[in-house]
């Protein structure tokens, strides 16, 4: 996903000023939320069948998950030099 769609859309981040790196962060939580999503997170049937649990059962453990990206998302959005901080140790 992340080797098919950055090549195309760089160009235009780079015309709308957007930052790459930034970009970057939030198109990788991206693709996690779409991997552990239900129903066809494949996340979703690893975790199965490693668990040897039923379906419904991953589906409520994953809502927490899922809840927590979007609001980092939103965070990572409305605040984006979070996504850019690098910690300075003296």
């Amino acid at each position: 996903m992340l080797l098919i769609m950055v090549p195309v859309l760089h160009p235009s981040l780079a015309g709308l000023g957007i930052d790459a790196i930034w970009f970057g962060v939030l198109f990788v939580i991206m693709i996690e939320c779409a991997l552990i999503t239900p129903p066809v997170g494949l996340n979703l049937f690893v975790i199965q069948t490693v668990g040897k649990a039923d379906m419904g059962e991953v589906v409520r453990g994953v809502w927490p998950y899922i809840c927590m990206m979007f609001l980092t998302l939103v965070i990572i959005y409305l605040v984006p030099d979070i996504a850019l901080y690098i910690p300075f140790k003296l």
